[in-house]
């Protein structure tokens, strides 16, 4: 979520929100991440598999040289996957927890920023492996990430070992392929994805779609959205809630060229009565808390000017507040703007849900001195809290690079899904594109 993220960063955290079986099956909670590549082209697949289909798609736009991303996740919009303007896409898997030990004479990272400065600086699966090789993430890891890129590279990033893909193509599901032997593989998802791609004559968008499709889920856990990526056109298919049968397409550099924005994944399909039902009582939880919280109603627009602004967590890690239509809102890097609801006239609430449909909230309560704001006290759940501090030298278009450098500058331990927001859906839907009926060990981080 917006501000849940920024705790985790002086703690162990995981790459992705939640532990999984270390073999899944079809109908258990996990994910399947696919990278093919051959003559015609190079594509990424993800169905996301979880118990909350609140899920969302957004677009932030690289400056000073970084690389801009359409990214994916859910209400909380910890970023779960993505692919940026060169064609380079990740996918972050949960996996069982593993312990991993710092590098000695490498700065420490967080996945967070890992994840922040390869999309922002990589266009290829070499230079994430450099960069990573460069680091340290000492920490609780509980997921693994596969990287493709748009030249027929592709890796698994497990805690402790990299896996460097060798074929045409590379499949990663819930358990590490650096523990079990090709024979002994019994994942039905995973099993499924590379009998499949093994067969496929060529590689296509309907050939990745015709093996999303094939490990879908349906059941306590659901395959809430599928991505397709085609990495050398830069356009990401998206599929909501096991529906193939419709899509809508997105240009990622057509998205960029705009400013930062995001859409509810469900608003831009069909009405589709699974997934209302699945979220109904979760989007039931969201609004109980929000109207319990919530209570003060219209803000004095001049009132909220005092409270925008640039305020840091730590040096690095920003927070902008702006107000917009009588409505102060919020963003950390690679999050689109999330509306706060007043609970007074100096504080604020932000309520959303996770990837297993908990619901969170967050206070922020602005301190004044002098006609304008100085700090602000944010507290998670009633528990956890922390301070901003107000910037003079940041700004709301602060460059992902630097935010890449700040927060490497910061070695923060940890390894994290990327921070979360969350907006008011956009406006402007895009137009419906089309309607139809982790090998060999290449290194280790020891």
């Amino acid at each position: 979520m917006l501000l849940l993220a920024l705790l985790t960063f002086t703690g162990s955290s995981p790459p992705s929100a939640v532990a999984r079986p270390p073999q899944g099956t079809t109908g258990h909670s996990g994910c399947t991440v696919l990278y093919a590549a051959d003559e015609g082209g190079a594509y990424g697949g993800n169905n996301e598999d979880e118990r909350n289909p609140l899920t969302w798609i957004w677009f932030v736009p690289g400056e000073d040289g970084a690389y801009g991303s359409a990214f994916v996740g859910y209400d909380d919009l910890v970023v779960q996957g993505g692919m940026n303007e060169e064609g380079l896409f990740f996918d972050a898997l949960g996996v069982r927890e593993v312990e991993v030990p710092g590098r000695p004479g490498k700065p420490e990272s967080t996945g967070q920023s890992f994840v922040a400065d390869v999309m922002g600086r990589c266009d290829s699966v070499d230079c994430v492996l450099e960069r990573l090789d460069a680091i340290s993430m000492p920490g609780t890891w509980n997921g693994q990430y596969l990287f493709g890129d748009r030249f027929g590279s592709s890796a698994i990033i497990e805690p402790l070992t990299v896996i460097r893909g060798t074929g045409r193509f590379q499949v990663a599901t819930n358990f590490f392929q650096s523990e079990v032997p090709v024979a002994d593989r019994r994942d039905e998802r995973y099993l499924a994805a590379t009998r499949l791609l093994d067969e496929a004559t060529a590689f296509s968008v309907d050939e990745v779609r015709s093996v999303l499709e094939a490990t879908r889920q349906n059941g306590t856990v659901n395959t809430v959205y599928s991505t397709i990526y085609e990495l050398g056109a830069r356009v990401v298919h998206l599929h909501y809630f096991g529906d193939f049968d419709h899509e809508r397409t997105f240009d990622v550099r057509s998205e960029l060229a705009r400013s930062v924005h995001g859409y509810e994944i469900a608003q831009l399909f069909p009405p589709n009565e699974g997934a209302d039902q699945v979220a109904a009582p979760i989007r039931a939880r969201v609004a109980a808390v929000l109207a319990a919280d919530a209570t003060a109603g219209e803000t004095d627009p001049a009132a909220l000017e005092m409270l925008t602004g640039t305020y840091e967590i730590a040096p690095g890690i920003p927070l902008f507040i702006e107000s917009e239509g009588g409505v102060l809102r919020a963003r950390q890097p690679l999050t689109p703007w999330v509306d706060l609801a007043p609970a007074s006239a100096t504080e604020f609430v932000r309520v959303s849900s996770d990837g297993e449909g908990i619901v969170h909230e967050q206070l922020l309560r602005f301190q004044l001195a002098e006609g304008r704001a100085t700090r602000i006290e944010i507290t998670v759940d009633g528990g956890t809290s922390m301070v901003a501090v107000r910037s003079e030298a940041s700004s709301p278009g602060l460059p992902l690079a630097a935010v890449a450098a700040g927060l490497l500058a910061a070695a923060l331990a940890g390894a994290v899904a990327l921070t979360r927001a969350r907006r008011r859906h956009d406006s402007d839907s895009p137009d419906r594109a089309r309607s139809s009926s982790r090998p060999s060990v290449a290194r280790g981080h020891e």
